[in-house]
């Protein structure tokens, strides 16, 4: 039979919608409460970066990831310039030429 314990096993989502109305103590009905620890957050979505912020998760996304692919020696820079231009003109991701420029001038310091 059951111990009476409550537990759960949660992801990200939940965490990041209840910080952001601020009821992260509702967390406290359950006894106990599994959490995948993450450093990193993948995402676009300039909500859920706040959020990530919020819980002192480093948001990393598509633009950040093709800097840390180049710094990793998966690109040459030549090759992560252009992903970064077709994210700012191909893709559907929203973002602006200054962005994309500050990620190529990354791209750029970290290859010398």
């Amino acid at each position: 039979m059951g111990t009476g314990e409550l537990k759960a096993t949660a992801d990200a989502g939940p965490l990041i919608h209840l910080a952001e109305i601020g009821c992260l103590r509702f967390l406290n009905s359950f006894d106990v409460l599994h959490i995948k620890g993450i450093s990193i957050l993948l995402t676009d979505d300039m909500a859920v970066r706040d959020a990530a912020r919020h819980l002192h998760i480093v948001p990393v996304g598509s633009l950040g990831i093709v800097v840390s692919a180049f710094k990793q020696g998966e690109l040459t820079l030549q090759e992560a310039e252009s992903y970064i231009g077709d994210l700012y003109g191909v893709s559907s991701l929203f973002v602006t030429r200054a962005i994309a420029e500050l990620a190529i001038e990354q791209l750029r310091s970290a290859a010398e």
